[in-house]
């Protein structure tokens, strides 16, 4: 019989904590518009979920 995998889900905000806690740059898009997305460090947030980055970089995609 094969093992199985079992998945936890975790609230937004640990998530958000533990790429904080590990220093991982992330990429975040923004509402409205699929072209720029901002990379950057998060080192800190609120219960609203606004992010604070160190480091952030826009970056443009392509259009397709």
């Amino acid at each position: 019989m094969a093992a199985v995998e079992k998945r936890v889900l975790q609230k937004p905000s640990n998530v958000v904590h533990g790429f904080m806690k590990d220093g991982h740059t992330v990429r975040i898009w923004l509402m409205g518009d699929n072209k720029v997305r901002i990379e950057g460090k998060i080192v800190g947030y609120d219960e609203f979920m606004n992010l604070v980055l160190d480091e952030a970089v826009q970056v443009n995609s392509k259009q397709q």
